[in-house]
């Protein structure tokens, strides 16, 4: 069989913008899937980072709420730490009155009732910090 020149005229530039068009594609869609997986990899590592500022933070919380319900400190050390508590929830969840003792113990009544809603607050703020941590 033999072929003429006119059909390789015709088939050759044919098969070339085929292939051409195949590459473009196929880069394209190598592109789109590299960026697809450098951001899930991105929000892997905000998550994770998250979820470490959320870790710390609730320590630090843990460790202030021992501190408070502690008997062994003086009522103004733990009184400090109430304030310190308020502090690191960013507002003013406990109340603080006049009076060292009141403050205490209307602190300890409400930590079993707001420790959900503390520890929300507490895993916002960890989504805040890193936030900002990553904007910088």
């Amino acid at each position: 069989m033999q072929v003429k020149k006119r059909t390789l005229y015709i088939i050759c530039p044919i098969i070339v913008v085929v292939l051409i068009c195949s590459y473009i594609t196929y880069s394209d869609y190598e592109r789109k899937k590299a960026e697809e997986r450098d951001k899930l990899e991105l929000k892997i590592s905000f998550e994770r980072d998250c979820e470490r500022e959320y870790q710390s933070l609730i320590r630090e919380y843990q460790s202030i709420v021992d501190v408070i319900k502690d008997r062994d400190y003086s009522d103004r050390f733990r009184f400090k730490y109430v304030t310190k508590l308020n502090d690191i929830l960013g507002i003013h969840q406990y109340e603080i009155s006049s009076g060292y003792y009141s403050t205490i113990q209307n602190c300890i009544r409400d930590l079993s009732i707001n420790e959900d809603e503390d520890k929300e607050i507490l895993r916002q703020k960890a989504y805040q910090n890193t936030y900002a941590k990553w904007i910088e």
